[in-house]
């Protein structure tokens, strides 16, 4: 995997993880892909950790309602709090 997070914080960079909730070349019936963007989440979740970066926010490349992309962002917090507890 690779060691960005590392690299930035070595140039002495305060680093935040920002995985992608939503983008709009990945829907599903309209709304953001949720299982697809699962997966990144919880692994960027665990590389932030891992680095002992600053945290993650969660990013949505799309103009989708709040209700849409809500999902993603508690999703977010689940794997953010609970990673290497595992409880993921």
């Amino acid at each position: 995997m690779s060691h960005h997070l590392e690299y930035y914080q070595k140039l002495g960079f305060k680093v935040i993880g920002a995985p992608a909730g939503g983008a709009n070349h990945s829907t599903w019936r309209g709304l953001p892909d949720l299982p697809r963007y699962a997966d990144n989440i919880f692994a960027f979740s665990r590389r932030v950790h891992e680095a002992k970066a600053l945290g993650i926010v969660t990013t949505s490349w799309y103009d989708f309602p709040i209700e849409g992309v809500t999902p993603s962002i508690m999703y977010t917090g689940q794997a953010t709090w609970n990673v290497g507890t595992g409880s993921e």
